[in-house]
C-alpha cells in the first residue's frame, strides 16, 4: 500500500521527490503520523494535494478495518485485523454478529464525521476544496494541509474552534459514537472509561496551560524613598518581560506556553 500510494508523488512532475522520500509520504499519509517532506503545499496542482488528504484520511479510518469487509469474501477472516486496527477494550467486542457489518457501521460514523467537518468548514468560509481536504486530515488526525500555513492560513478562530471539536470527537472511540447514535444517549459518553479519561485529560491539560499563563506585578511592600515622606509605600517601576514558546507536537500539533515575570 505504501509503494502503491508513492507513484503519483513519484510520477508527477510538479514534485521532484526520491523513491525513498515519495515513499515516506505515503506511509506517513496511511498512517497518520504527519510527518512530510514536502514544501510549497500553494503552488502544487489539487490533484497532488488531494491524494495526500485521501491517503491520511484512509490511514485514519484503518484502511484494513474496511479490507475485512472484502476479505471474508475471499475465505480469508477479517478479527485479526480488526483488533490491530480497533483501539481500546471494545476491540474484544463486535457491535454485529459478522464482523463486515461492524466494519461498515464503523465506516458509517467515520464518514458522518468527515461529511460534518466539512460541511461546517465550508459554512465557515473555506472553499470547498479546502474543507473537504481539511475535513479529511481533521477527522483522520493526520495533520496533513492543503496551505503551507496549515489552518492558520484562514486567520479565523471559528475554524481552529472547530477544528478542535471534531479533532476531539474523533480521538474517541468509533464504537461509542454509534452506541450513542443507536441509543439516542448522550449518557453512552459518561458511562464509557474511555471518554472520561479523554476528557479528564484536556481539561486538566486546559487548566495547566491556563493557569501558567500569568503575570507578576511588583513586590508587595516595596518602599521607595522620597524628600517628603521617606518612609511611604510606593510602587517602583519594573520593566515587565513575556516569554512565549511554541512546541511543535506530533501530527502538526502545537502548544503553547506564555508568562509575564519581572527582572
Amino acid at each position: 500500500l505504501g509503494l502503491f500510494g508513492a507513484l503519483p508523488l513519484l510520477l508527477t512532475d510538479a514534485l521532484h521527490l526520491t523513491p525513498a522520500a515519495a515513499v515516506f509520504e505515503s506511509i506517513s499519509g496511511l498512517t497518520s503520523a504527519g510527518g512530510t517532506v514536502i514544501v510549497g503545499l500553494d503552488t502544487l496542482p489539487r490533484s497532488i494535494l488531494l491524494w495526500r488528504q485521501l491517503l491520511q484520511w484512509m490511514g485514519g479510518i484503518g484502511i484494513m478495518v474496511i479490507a475485512v469487509a472484502v476479505l471474508p469474501m475471499l475465505g480469508i477472516g477479517g478479527m485479526q485485523l480488526y483488533k490491530a486496527e480497533t483501539p481500546g477494550p471494545s476491540k474484544n467486542s463486535k457491535l454485529t454478529p459478522r464482523i463486515t457489518e461492524t466494519a461498515k457501521l464503523l465506516f458509517a460514523v467515520y464518514l458522518t464525521l468527515t461529511v460534518a467537518c466539512a460541511t461546517t468548514y465550508y459554512l465557515l468560509g473555506m472553499s470547498v476544496f479546502d474543507a473537504v481536504g481539511h475535513s479529511f486530515s481533521t477527522v483522520s488526525l493526520g495533520g496533513f494541509s492543503t496551505r503551507d500555513a496549515s489552518i492558520m492560513s484562514f486567520q479565523s478562530q471559528a475554524v481552529e474552534a472547530v477544528l478542535s471539536l471534531f479533532m476531539l470527537l474523533a480521538a474517541l472511540n468509533f464504537s461509542t459514537h454509534f452506541l450513542a447514535l443507536r441509543e439516542r444517549s448522550p449518557g453512552v459518553y459518561l458511562r464509557d472509561i474511555e471518554p472520561r479519561a479523554v476528557l479528564t485529560l484536556i481539561l486538566g491539560s486546559e487548566v495547566a496551560l491556563g493557569s501558567a499563563n500569568c503575570s507578576v506585578g511588583p513586590p508587595v511592600g516595596a518602599r521607595g524613598g522620597s524628600a517628603s515622606d521617606p518612609n511611604a509605600a510606593t510602587l517602583q517601576p519594573q520593566i515587565l518581560y513575556r516569554l512565549s514558546v511554541r512546541v511543535n507536537g506530533p501530527r502538526n500539533t502545537q502548544a503553547f506556553f506564555q508568562s509575564t515575570f519581572a527582572l
